[in-house]
């Protein structure tokens, strides 16, 4: 097994905001990762084995993939406000863009 770590921007929520956005949600203790896949949201680890509250949970904008870099471009705020827009609708709370370390 081996650990693997990229860099990704994302729009999203801390642990506390997602746990604000879910709790009601019959089934939500203890089933974060359905409830997480159920509504088409990853989760962000910053290292290897991290706890949920240090975890960003949302949509990538975009990954830099293992050990890598990429190309940010221009099409980034676009794409950035779309996803962002869609999570304000659906959830009825704004989310921020989080530049962080991912590790699996």
């Amino acid at each position: 097994m081996g650990i693997e770590y990229s860099a990704s921007l994302v729009v999203g929520y801390t642990y506390d905001e997602i746990v604000e956005i879910f709790s009601p949600c019959p089934g939500f203790e203890g089933e974060l990762y359905e409830v997480l896949d159920t509504h088409d949201l990853s989760l962000f680890p910053p290292y290897y084995d991290a706890d949920l509250k240090a975890c960003i949970f949302g949509r990538s904008v975009l990954s830099s993939g293992d050990y890598s870099s990429c190309i940010v471009g221009i099409y980034l705020d676009e794409r950035a406000t779309s996803i962002g827009n869609e999570l304000v609708a659906t959830y009825g709370k704004t989310p921020n863009l989080y530049l962080t370390v991912v590790g699996y």
